[in-house]
């Protein structure tokens, strides 16, 4: 996976001089991408963090607020990862607030469903949606709080295109996937 991050610290540099440091927040997004989850909730968040994925957990199962590093880490990413392969991550402009306590950051999210993965032949189908986060930042510049909103029409239509490829390969029958 790759983060284009180009021009992270020119952007950085560019959004304000409040005296919170943002740079926690760009090094958490850079180890994301090359997988680095725990070095990154534990060097870029706080003790205590707490992350929402807004969403339905019937829907989207790592959907949900978690407190703390670790149930991030176990209930977020690890979830997350039981259902969809992140490929590559793509941020906008870090924007960060005018009493610097918060960031907004967009970007994409390109993936592929483990189910497609597993799935003998075919070529393997990459989706590519769009979220926001909204960060709180602690006094030190790290991740207090962050609430994603992700794209959940596709990530919905996803899972459910990989549940119903599944279900027809148990039967011999080679679905294709629409992806977008």
């Amino acid at each position: 996976m790759t983060l284009h991050a180009d021009h992270l610290s020119k952007r950085l540099q560019a959004q304000g001089t409040s005296s919170v440091n943002m740079e926690p927040v760009v090094q958490a997004y850079d180890m994301f991408v090359k997988n680095h989850v725990t070095d990154a909730l534990n060097l870029c968040c706080t003790e205590d963090v707490e992350w929402t994925m807004i969403g339905k957990e019937a829907d989207i199962p790592w959907a949900g607020t978690f407190k703390g590093r670790r149930a991030v880490e176990e209930h977020m990413f690890k979830q997350r990862a039981r259902f969809i392969r992140m490929l590559d991550i793509e941020t906008g402009p870090f924007i960060k607030s005018k009493d610097g306590k918060h960031v907004t950051v967009t970007g994409t999210y390109t993936y592929t469903p483990v189910a497609a993965l597993n799935q003998a032949g075919g070529p393997v189908p990459e989706y590519t949606f769009e979220w926001a986060h909204i960060i709180t930042l602690a006094n030190d510049g790290r991740i207090a709080k962050l609430v994603a909103y992700p794209d959940t029409w596709m990530i919905v239509q996803t899972l459910k295109d990989a549940k119903a490829a599944v279900a027809a390969s148990r039967y011999g029958t080679r679905l294709s996937f629409d992806a977008r």
